[in-house]
């Protein structure tokens, strides 16, 4: 395994691995920087280095290289980040034990094993003529039955049970998986007669599945969905986005529609940046996977209440989240929706997604239809919809231009219309914990900074860590990560050993990964941003030492008060002695 990524790093270039998830912009030399992903900031602090193949974020303190990222950025486990960077790098994984594997690996395995089993059905089998002839009828071809993984479960009650079985498949991680409903008899096949509408991850694995009733029983639910599992979470994931991710992040645009068959439509017709959600509205983790790819959505939904509802809520959400949105409205007559309108002329569709309206432009439009603003009743109930809208909206200038278009609609005085403003409900983020206020970092003490700045110093030119050691002791840095790095850096040293750890070692940990990113970065920002003199280790080195001197001295002068107190000559002159020596000695 170490070899593995070992080799998986040589393939992988961060820079442009992480440009895939970030917008990055220069931060000098090769070098770039990004917002963090990891905590709310205004200023980019996330900085990524191309010739060490590490990131750190100066703002939350999180670092480390392409494995930490992944891992921490997807929530991934290490045996699940090293498989999903094979793959991304065409690297055949040695076989592991079974026993020695995460349970979401395993249970992709299921998954994936059952997709094969409902694509073969669907592509080979005679009791899925029927299907076959459905997707005939919606002009859903070949190549994109296959690109989409679509499938057919058979009407048998545990065929995939005894398939899986066959395969050393459980029921238990069947039902695990969603795949199988408990009986008393241990259990049966969830989906049975249904076309299989796979749901994958923004990396393309299956987590769960979306089957379509192909029977005429209104007594049959039209669609039946994968139950929440450790895989699959409704308000996580969106149908499409693992092939629509590049397009969209080519075009700055992702199309959001409704229905799977719309998505496959879409693609067939070469809108390739088009996605559907898999729920009602917007959820806030959706936002933030499309956010890796465009800050820009269009919006296409049902015209009936019920769907435009669903899209309000959604979008109010966008809005807060500072998302660009439009909305995208068939003209009459093109189809009920996008499927329907390609099918007719493709042409059409690319027009309303073109033309789409500014949410803002479109929530006015509808708020003042039919609206007799005679009545001051109907001027009420618009400020009761479009103000708490307003009020969302992140930027102070966006809130301005809206605030005034309103006054100006409605013919009331802006200060009235502000008034009501301060009073329109604000959308609350479900967890205090990723608040804004939450997620305030501290700014670092100069003397940490100064530190990182040393440490930088001697982890890039290990040959003036005696140099180093001459003038600051590892007690000095109150930084208990960077004065691990030093102490174990002085221990390899004088042991005979390379005082540096390679970074790109599978066996460094984790916590000194991060620091050694932090302190490498903190260095190679330093000379681009604030270059320090030749003398540089002598002129952070006395910031360090200055602010010790001090600390130590108020430490002394605390333990002088106890002395005195309890009336301990013995105490008082030995610690007087011990502040005098720290104040003449002076930071030199």
């Amino acid at each position: 395994m170490p070899g593995e990524t070992e080799e998986i790093k040589r393939r992988l270039d961060i820079v442009e691995f992480i440009g895939e998830y970030l917008p990055l912009v220069r931060a000098g030399g090769p070098n770039m920087k990004a917002r963090c992903p990891f905590h709310q900031e205004k200023t980019p602090s996330f900085y990524i280095s191309k010739e060490r193949q590490m990131w750190h974020c100066f703002g939350c303190g999180e670092g480390g290289d392409v494995f930490s990222f992944i891992m921490k950025h997807e929530g991934l486990e290490f045996p699940e980040a090293l498989k999903l960077l094979a793959e991304r790098t065409g690297i055949q994984l040695a076989q592991w034990n079974p026993q020695e594997r995460s349970e979401r690996m395993r249970l992709f395995e299921v998954v994936e094993f059952a997709t094969k089993v409902f694509e073969k059905y669907l592509r080979d089998s005679s009791k899925a003529v029927h299907a076959r002839a459905y997707l005939e009828k919606r002009g859903v071809s070949p190549a994109m039955r296959d690109a989409f993984r679509l499938g057919y479960a058979p009407e048998g009650w545990d065929t995939l049970i005894t398939l899986a079985g066959q395969r050393g498949i459980g029921v238990p991680e069947l039902i695990k998986a969603g795949l199988v409903l408990q009986s008393e008899r241990g259990g049966y096949d969830r989906f049975r007669n249904r076309l299989l509408f796979p749901i994958r991850d923004v990396h393309g694995a299956v987590v769960g599945f979306t089957a379509r009733t192909l029977t005429d029983d209104p007594n049959e639910p039209k669609y039946i969905n994968t139950p929440q599992t450790p895989l699959y979470n409704k308000s996580a994931v969106l149908y499409g986005l693992d092939r629509a991710r590049q397009a969209a992040k080519k075009a700055d645009l992702a199309v959001v529609v409704e229905g799977n068959m719309d998505v496959i439509s879409c693609h067939q017709a070469g809108f390739e940046n088009t996605i559907a959600v898999s729920g009602t509205a917007f959820t806030r983790e959706q936002l933030d996977l499309i956010r890796r790819f465009t800050t820009r959505i269009a919006v296409a939904f049902d015209a009936d209440a019920a769907g435009i509802r669903a899209a309000e809520k959604g979008i109010d959400l966008a809005i807060s989240e500072g998302m660009q949105v439009r909305v995208i409205e068939l003209p009459e007559g093109a189809g009920k929706d996008p499927d329907e309108a390609i099918k007719k002329d493709p042409s059409v569709w690319r027009r309303a997604v073109e033309n789409a309206m500014p949410v803002m432009d479109w929530f006015f439009a509808h708020a003042f239809l039919n609206a007799d603003l005679d009545q001051p009743e109907a001027k009420s109930a618009i400020g009761r919809i479009l103000l708490p809208r307003i009020a969302r909206m992140p930027d102070a200038i966006e809130r301005t231009h809206w605030l005034q278009q309103l006054s100006k609609r409605l013919n009331v005085p802006e200060d009235v219309l502000r008034g009501q403003l301060l009073g329109a409900p604000k959308p609350k983020r479900p967890d205090a914990a990723t608040t804004a206020e939450s997620q305030k970092v501290a700014k670092p003490k100069r003397e940490t900074l100064a530190a990182e700045e040393f440490l930088g110093v001697l982890v890039v030119e290990p040959a003036r860590l005696p140099e180093g050691m001459a003038v600051v002791a590892p007690e000095m840095i109150t930084d208990p990560d960077l004065a691990d790095l030093y102490r174990s850096m002085i221990v390899r040293y004088t042991g005979g050993e390379q005082p540096v750890p390679d970074p790109h070692a599978p066996e460094v940990p984790a916590r000194v990964l991060a620091t050694l990113s932090r302190v490498i970065l903190r260095r190679e920002r330093a000379s681009v941003e604030t270059p320090r003199p030749d003398d540089e280790l002598r002129s952070l080195s006395a910031i360090i030492r200055t602010a010790h001197s001090r600390s130590e001295q108020t430490r002394l002068a605390d333990l002088l008060r106890d002395a005195e107190a309890r009336g301990d000559a013995d105490a008082v002159r030995s610690l007087t002695q011990q502040i005098q020596a720290l104040i003449s000695e002076g930071p030199a």
